[in-house]
């Protein structure tokens, strides 16, 4: 079953879920079940009635016609770069300078699940106030009279201020965000958590907030679905995403890896040693593990691990790997062992 599939089956289960059981009190729309926040340990004293009846009450304001407008700012000469019209899911977010930043830099970032299954991002940064580097005087001519000094254009300037990256997104993020997007708790998550998150009766407040993650992410699925996300105070379900959706990272190998994963990938019955090297390759873990010298014995437990393990296991066993990279080493086995 696609990824995509495993995502939409998930977000159905957790809509039937949500819906009230018949003759009980009226809750306010997403409120989880008492079982959904008991299996999600960092919801164990929040209280989500008062999280989400005033969003319920409240009217919407504007935000997505702004956040558009400062996306595109951002994006500039980039605008109108975007997610494929067959795309299965996008993702978005927009988030303005920060103080602590010595140059103050917006960010637009998309990431967007491809019709065939490959994750993808598209990111800009744009820093406005960064100087643009000092163009050179003209040559001149063979007669030794040198033309008009002609300045930046105001497109180059723009696009100066900006720094662009694109491409495969990196396997590690990409299977976090797919963990994410199917993770129940995700699911249950209200859309906005306050920057005060109120607890249940008779459980301590919760210690003050100082870091702020800026920005609400936007889901849209190719079934007309949306959702937007924001979490100013992290440490719940969506902070992660937020974070890689923010920081997507390009699925990058140097010139040793590629070589040696190109060979690997174009293998056409490759054996056991090569199938295990290519799950290596295919993780974005290859590099890492060349790096590190594991020997072979070393190298085949981590494989046969990555069978029966979960990615939390996998990780305590293994401290070089983190959550993600895990688990995009247990889905890269599983794709190539065929299950």
């Amino acid at each position: 079953m696609s990824a995509a599939k495993r995502m939409l089956l998930g977000a159905a289960a957790a809509s039937l879920a949500l819906a009230p059981a018949p003759g009980a009190a009226k809750s306010p729309p997403g409120m989880p079940t008492r079982a959904q926040m008991a299996a999600c340990s960092a919801f164990e004293d929040v209280d989500f009635r008062k999280i989400l009846e005033p969003q319920a009450d409240s009217v919407a304001a504007p935000q997505a016609d702004w956040r558009t407008r400062m996306d595109s700012q951002t994006r500039g000469p980039f605008a109108g770069i975007g997610a494929p019209a067959d795309s299965k899911i996008v993702l978005r977010i927009w988030a303005g300078p920060g103080e602590t930043q010595e140059i103050p830099t917006s960010t637009s970032s998309l990431v967007w699940l491809g019709s065939d299954d490959v994750w993808r991002f598209h990111r800009v940064d744009h820093a406005a106030t960064r100087p643009p580097p000092m163009k050179p005087p003209p040559a001149p001519d063979p007669s030794g009279v040198a033309p008009p000094f002609v300045p930046w254009t105001r497109d180059e300037l723009e696009r100066f201020a900006r720094s662009e990256s694109a491409g495969v997104l990196e396997p590690g993020q990409a299977y976090g965000i797919e963990a994410t997007l199917a993770d129940p708790c995700f699911l249950i998550q209200p859309d906005s958590m306050p920057f005060e998150v109120p607890v249940r009766k008779g459980k301590p407040p919760r210690q003050p907030c100082w870091g702020v993650i800026g920005g609400t992410l936007e889901i849209a699925w190719a079934d007309g679905r949306r959702r937007n996300v924001t979490e100013l105070c992290g440490g719940f379900y969506a902070s992660a995403i937020i974070g890689a959706v923010m920081y997507a990272r390009p699925f990058a190998e140097d010139a040793a890896t590629k070589a040696a994963c190109e060979r690997l990938r174009a293998t056409a019955a490759p054996g056991p040693a090569e199938r295990r090297e290519l799950a290596f390759c295919n993780s974005g873990l290859f590099a890492e593990i060349a790096k590190r010298g594991l020997p072979e014995a070393e190298r085949n437990v981590l494989y046969a691990d990555a069978a029966t393990m979960t990615s939390l296991e996998l990780m305590k066993r293994h401290w070089f790997l983190s959550l993600w990279s895990a688990g995009a080493l247990k889905k890269a086995r599983a794709k190539i062992e065929g299950r």
